[in-house]
């Protein structure tokens, strides 16, 4: 119990408006697993591998996202997309997403045509446990001509523990230097 000053002390109902309000104002606990039935209300700062994630749980049982470190992986090194068919996966980021439920997540990468002649798209794709779910496409038409972006998405009802990765490809068989590649996601709504 925490005590006031001298001259409040004196008055007893001010004392327990004081331990009252001294109990409401708690900060939330740090965890590394969520609780499987908490109460309406209750927030906790969830450690993953990169930071913490603040977390507020609502009645519709779910743990909603307040702010927090995301987690992010970004490749520094720069690769060589060729073929058309597949997505190569040498060096490119991953990220793996801790808690079941929906993410926003965001993949990009700057990229640069290597050859004198046609045109061409470097193209990232976003993989979630390997299976391809989205792509983004840069065009080219010059060699040396580069472009930049990324592309946020909202992945819904995703499982614990899945990989979602950022994978790069060049088109027609046309060289696409790829740089900078990252991925990152934050929970939108997690369960335990």
């Amino acid at each position: 119990m925490s005590t006031l000053p001298d001259p409040l002390v004196r008055e007893p109902g001010i004392q327990r408006n004081f331990d009252a309000l001294a109990a409401r104002i708690r900060p939330p606990d740090f965890v590394t697993t969520l609780a499987s039935s908490p109460s309406v209300g209750t927030e906790v700062y969830y450690a993953h591998s990169q930071g913490f994630w603040h977390l507020k749980f609502y009645s519709d049982s779910y743990w909603y996202f307040l702010g927090g470190v995301a987690l992010y992986t970004q490749d520094p090194n720069t690769r060589t997309g060729t073929t058309a068919s597949t997505y190569d996966t040498t060096g490119a980021p991953s990220v793996t997403l801790p808690l079941a439920g929906d993410y926003d997540i965001e993949f990009g990468a700057q990229s640069v045509l290597s050859v004198e002649a046609g045109t061409n798209d470097g193209r990232i794709g976003l993989h979630v446990n390997g299976t391809l779910t989205n792509q983004a496409f840069w065009r080219m038409t010059a060699s040396g001509q580069g472009s930049a972006g990324s592309t946020p998405i909202r992945r819904t009802g995703i499982t614990a523990g899945h990989v979602v990765a950022a994978r790069y490809s060049g088109w027609a068989g046309l060289d696409v230097a790829f740089s900078q590649l990252f991925i990152s996601a934050i929970p939108v709504r997690v369960q335990g």
